[in-house]
C-alpha cells in the first residue's frame, strides 16, 4: 500500500469517526430541545388554561354588572322616548 493511499485511509477513517461523534452529539442535543420545547408547550397550555378560566370569570362578572344595569338603561330608554314623543308634540 503507498504512502498516499495509507493516508487517504486514515483521514477517511478520522472523518468517519469524526461524524460518527456530531451524530452522537446531535441525538443528546435533540433530546436537550425535544425537553426544553415539550415544557415550553406545557407553560403555554397553562397559561392558555389560565385565560381561559379568566374569561370565564369575566363573562359571570359581565352578566352581574349587565342584570344591575338593565333595569337603569330600560329607563333610561323609556324617559328618552317620552322626550321624542313630547319633542315631537311641541312641533
Amino acid at each position: 500500500m503507498t504512502k498516499t493511499k495509507r493516508q487517504l485511509e486514515e483521514t477517511l477513517a478520522e472523518m468517519g469517526q469524526k461524524m460518527d461523534q456530531l451524530i452522537e452529539e446531535m441525538k443528546e442535543h435533540k433530546q436537550e430541545i425535544t425537553e426544553e420545547i415539550e415544557q415550553k408547550i406545557k407553560e403555554l397550555k397553562d397559561k392558555m388554561d389560565d385565560i381561559s378560566d379568566d374569561s370565564k370569570g369575566f363573562g359571570e362578572k359581565a352578566k352581574e354588572r349587565w342584570g344591575d344595569a338593565k333595569p337603569h338603561l330600560d329607563e333610561a330608554a323609556k324617559e328618552i322616548g317620552l322626550a321624542f314623543k313630547m319633542f315631537g308634540k311641541k312641533n
